[in-house]
């Protein structure tokens, strides 16, 4: 078990919704095991669903170590307060740090599991989990374990009342991204020049609709007069589209972050764009159900029947970090014990509820009631 974490300061409120400070359980007078402020950091697909998983083992009784936990946004409103332990000194979190005074927060699935094998983290614990929307990679170090726990899909999104048409097909976005077509007329809409918008860069999502959509093609290296560059924007942010373009704009859009924004659960960022369906085979297949009774789901028979974006989200822990045990009891399983070793809240089926309203669709569970993924580099 890893060194001793006392509890510091509370966090500041959590940006764009209702104050959720850094979330503390009380140890019983028996127990003597030390206490973790557990942080995670990196892709904001998952960055409010991993707020509530967090929120929701700190005071669940599977946290026999008391452990506190904190999520640091990927961009963060206002400055995001980790309190000090016996490993990792108290920390602030913004956009752009100037350490040690204040730290950049990892803004990408990319940048979360690069402050995680970092070798003084893995032996500070500043942050234990990289939150991650891509699965292992050639290169990454042997110690990283991958926890699977959801099914997300990317899909293209437009603005309501603007030029695109209210479906495409797959062609016809990885069209538009190389420039084959420059004009809303050409696929369906209304005329109007289009203005294409991408992820950030190192976001593991824009990577996962390069692959997955536009069959590797990186949008980036094309531009012409008719079809102005790429502009670049934090992934599923409607809202930093430019009011002017929005009538003529497409942009990736993770379904599970749209559902949250629509549900509440989440910071309204649309801005307006609708996440849009993709017609496969003559077959339009709309990654989103609902609303029922005013609220959005994944939709569960598009996305595990053919729907081109559907990728797995990801919890990484890395075996050397000083974090690791305590990592792996909030977000993982013990892969040598499946029948009776430790078993997180989250990969046993427990947190089914919450992944849908934040729009992730769960897995089954297996024959050992375990409801995540493994995967190694």
């Amino acid at each position: 078990m890893p060194a001793v974490r006392s509890a510091g300061a509370s966090t500041s409120p959590a940006p764009k919704l209702a104050a959720k400070p850094v979330v503390r359980r009380s140890p019983s007078a028996t127990n003597t095991v030390p206490t973790h402020v557990l942080t995670s950091a990196g892709a904001d697909v998952t960055d409010y669903v991993m707020r509530s998983v967090l929120q929701e083992y700190a005071t669940d009784p599977k946290n026999t170590a008391g452990d506190l936990t904190a999520n640091i946004p990927s961009l963060p409103d206002a400055p995001y307060n980790v309190p000090a332990d016996s490993t990792c000194e108290a920390r602030t979190y913004v956009v752009t740090g100037t350490p040690p005074t204040t730290y950049s927060a990892p803004a990408s699935a990319g940048q979360g599991k690069t402050a995680l094998k970092d070798p003084t983290n893995l032996t500070t614990g500043c942050i234990d989990i990289a939150r991650s929307s891509s699965g292992p990679a050639a290169g990454e170090p042997a110690g990283f374990r991958y926890f699977g726990f959801g099914r997300d899909a990317m899909t293209w999104a437009a603005f309501a009342g603007g030029r695109a048409p209210a479906s495409l097909t797959k062609s016809q976005i990885k069209g538009i991204y190389d420039c084959t077509f420059t004009d809303w007329s050409e696929v369906g809409g209304k005329a109007g020049k289009i203005q294409r918008y991408f992820t950030q860069p190192g976001s593991g999502a824009g990577q996962l609709f390069r692959t997955n959509i536009l069959d590797g093609f990186d949008p980036t290296t094309v531009s012409s007069a008719s079809c102005p560059a790429v502009i670049a924007a934090q992934q599923s942010h409607g809202n930093l589209v430019a009011v002017a373009d929005r009538p003529f704009a497409i942009l990736p859009y993770s379904t599970s972050a749209w559902v949250a924004q629509a549900n509440g659960v989440a910071p309204n960022s649309r801005g307006g764009a609708v996440a849009r369906p993709v017609t496969v085979s003559g077959t339009v297949l709309n990654p989103v159900s609902g609303p029922k009774f005013g609220k959005y789901a994944p939709n569960a028979s598009v996305i595990t029947g053919g729907f081109p974006g559907v990728f797995t989200l990801y919890n990484v822990v890395h075996t050397d970090s000083v974090a690791y045990t305590s990592a792996l009891a909030a977000v993982g399983y013990d892969t040598s014990n499946p029948v009776s070793g430790v078993k997180s809240p989250l990969c046993t089926g427990q947190l089914d509820k919450t992944l849908t309203t934040y729009g992730f669709l769960p897995f089954p569970a297996n024959g050992n009631g375990i409801t995540c993924t493994f995967a190694t580099p």
